[in-house]
């Protein structure tokens, strides 16, 4: 796959130098800080360097946009501690050549490629590798630059994602807030895949904050939405929810409302094969089926299916799937069993 996208991982290649460049510069410091000054002065001989690429119209908006979807598409499957260099030195690289585009169109064009790159890297940041300040930072330039690139369907999605940072933290009325703004935006262009995902992110937000009730009701609008094929399609790059994703949501939520046999159907039917079910997703899927089992007191299955999970995980890594991982081996009725024990180990290992 990567030999398609050659020319265009060509035109960050010289970025990825200079974060790689950086990265060196700042393990240099900490070992001369620690004493280590042969070893610090030896980096410097193997730092790379590489001429920065200049905008050439749409022969370089080309590029971009394969690489910016080359790397969607990899987020699914692919380790995220090996993408985060590529996705920040993309974001960089167009940050760099956005001053040297003159022509509207074409700037409108590269500030959608830039929102779409820093909506990845704070994905990215947040969900798979637990770096919330720099999914905030990502999240927020994705936000300005879909704005300016007038588009809200993008400022929508984005203000969506933010809408998980202040809910780590508890505070959901702030979640609301990012919500709220998020339905703004997208009323000036409905698309109903967008706002049935916009009404699962709330159902589970509110989950968080234990308003089941709501929660429900924001699950029934998410599926009623999903079914109306009246508005215009989503674009290609929302490409991280459907009807089996919606089914995971929901099943989150009747789990901890106590509907147990409700959470397990849905669960299982968020498990079916899809076009764009990656390990990642399925193995929090597994694991809230996991969870759902032990409660019902499949003790054994759930141990196994959490697991299963977990092998996944070490290919793919996902530090969400890690927290519901340890979710299960909480929920276990007995902390010292060969269950909890194996879990334990598996958690060590992930950690």
């Amino acid at each position: 796959m990567l030999d398609r996208h050659t020319a265009s991982l060509e035109l960050i290649q010289p970025k990825v130098a200079e974060l790689w460049r950086r990265d060196v510069l700042n393990r240099r410091e900490v070992l001369k800080a620690m004493g280590a000054v042969p070893a610090a002065a030896g980096l410097e001989s193997v730092l790379p360097s590489g001429k920065p690429p200049t905008f050439q119209g749409s022969r370089t908006l080309r590029a971009i946009s394969d690489l910016v979807g080359h790397l969607e598409q990899t987020y699914h499957v692919g380790d995220p501690k090996s993408l985060v260099l590529p996705v920040t030195a993309l974001v960089e690289t167009i940050e760099d050549l956005l001053p040297e585009v003159r022509e509207r169109s074409q700037r409108s064009s590269m500030l959608a490629l830039l929102a779409r790159s820093n909506l990845l890297a704070g994905r990215l940041s947040f969900f798979d590798v637990h770096r919330p300040r720099d999914a905030r930072w990502h999240l927020d330039l994705a936000r300005e630059a879909a704005q300016q690139a007038g588009d809200p369907v993008m400022t929508s999605v984005v203000y969506g994602h933010m809408a998980f940072l202040p809910a780590a933290k508890h505070n959901f009325e702030a979640s609301a807030s990012y919500v709220a703004g998020a339905r703004d935006a997208l009323a000036r262009q409905p698309i109903a895949l967008v706002e049935s995902w916009l009404s699962a992110v709330e159902g589970e937000l509110n989950t968080q904050a234990g308003s089941l009730t709501p929660a429900r009701h924001c699950i029934d609008r998410a599926r009623a939405t999903l079914e109306d094929r009246r508005q215009a399609s989503a674009p290609k790059w929302f490409d991280f929810y459907d009807a089996n994703r919606l089914n995971g949501f929901d099943g989150f939520t009747l789990r901890k409302a106590g509907d147990l046999d409700g959470a397990r159907a849905c669960l299982t039917a968020a498990m079916q094969p899809g076009p764009d079910v990656g390990p990642k997703q399925r193995a929090v899927t597994m694991l809230d089926l996991a969870a759902t089992s032990i409660e019902q007191g499949d003790v054994d299955y759930g141990s196994r299916l959490a697991v299963e999970a977990a092998s996944g995980l070490r290919a793919a890594g996902y530090a969400t799937a890690v927290d519901r991982l340890v979710e299960v081996k909480d929920t276990l009725p007995d902390p010292r069993s060969p269950q909890a024990r194996l879990l334990a180990e598996t958690l060590a290992e992930l950690s």
